[in-house]
């Protein structure tokens, strides 16, 4: 691929490789602009199945239009019948990488990056699309203008569309689908009704782990990992890190209820509750109150009563001058 053409980019270097496809760093030549490309490998292309689905993972991700999303703005064939998408060209690493680094993140860190990819991801639920594979692999940590810290929501590629119009039946029933650590119960289950709930559960897993560093259940074998997200009670975020704020760690504990109607209902009341965490935690402390001992009551009653008795002594001079 590397020295082609693909619509009017020319196409650099291969950036990474996953399941599905090959991702390239691509450069306009006239405008100077650098894209990503994503080109299908070769014989998913010759499945029908496959192809749907890439295609479902361009549409998902156009559809919605947020800052929050990793942006497609092109969409082809290969002459070779690979298909292709064109996305925005990000610098930066994804949060898998940051946590080989460093292990766990900074809880107030932790915080707003929650706030903003449930922000994007409530916009992607408005407009009937739930991800069913949100993991650190697929959150991407950039720069915005400013300088701030950005993260942007990558792959689409199991996303399950359910609005009428673009209802889609890639999957079938019974089948289980995403990442097995990052499971949500039902998904193990394999139920065919999965809702935005779902990604409540998979994000709670991520910011349990971003928080911790770790995730709620390590079993190896993945089989074993799905039956403790439908069955076992994760241990308690304040056990393995004691230094996050209790407000923020049963946040992440509510999202990772079994029971869909104990969670978080939607992407949009866990994003008010990360942004309100956030909020009370920027106001400054009040000051220190000084405890009051035996000794500085004693003084305090005497001084009290010293203002009483030369306020009387006054008033009755008063009277004695008026006489």
């Amino acid at each position: 691929m590397v020295g082609r053409m693909v619509g009017n980019f020319l196409i650099e270097r291969q950036l990474g490789e996953g399941g599905m496809g090959s991702v390239y760093v691509a450069l306009h030549p006239t405008l100077g602009l650098r894209a990503a490309v994503k080109v299908l490998h070769a014989p998913l292309s010759l499945h029908r199945q496959h192809v749907d689905r890439f295609v479902d993972e361009a549409r998902s991700a156009a559809a919605v239009g947020h800052p929050g999303l990793v942006r497609v703005f092109d969409f082809g064939t290969l002459p070779d019948g690979r298909c292709y998408s064109m996305m925005e060209y990000l610098e930066g690493e994804d949060l898998e990488r940051t946590l080989r680094k460093q292990r766990r993140l900074e809880p107030m860190r932790v915080a707003e990056i929650g706030r903003q990819i449930a922000d994007a991801l409530a916009a992607a639920h408005q407009a009937g699309i739930i991800h069913r594979d949100i993991k650190p692999a697929n959150l991407f940590s950039t720069r915005g203008a400013d300088g701030s810290e950005q993260i942007k929501i990558l792959d689409f590629g199991i996303a399950k569309l359910l609005t009428p119009c673009v209802q889609s039946s890639r999957t079938g029933i019974g089948q289980v689908i995403g990442t097995p650590q990052y499971l949500s119960p039902e998904q193990a289950y394999g139920v065919d009704d999965v809702d935005g709930r779902a990604d409540v559960y998979c994000f709670g897993v991520v910011l349990y782990e971003l928080l911790t560093g770790r995730v709620p259940f390590e079993y190896t074998q993945a089989l074993r990992v799905m039956k403790a997200h439908a069955h076992d009670r994760p241990q308690p975020v304040g056990e393995l890190a004691p230094d996050v704020p209790a407000t923020l760690a049963a946040i992440v504990m509510k999202c990772l209820r079994k029971q869909r109607r104990a969670r978080f209902q939607s992407m949009t009341e866990l994003r008010d509750a990360l942004a309100g965490f956030i909020e009370i935690s920027k106001r400054p402390a009040p000051p220190p109150r000084l405890p009051l001992v035996p000794g500085r009551v004693m003084l305090l009653v005497a001084t009290l009563a010293a203002l009483a008795l030369g306020m009387a002594s006054g008033v009755a001079q008063a009277a004695s001058s008026l006489g």
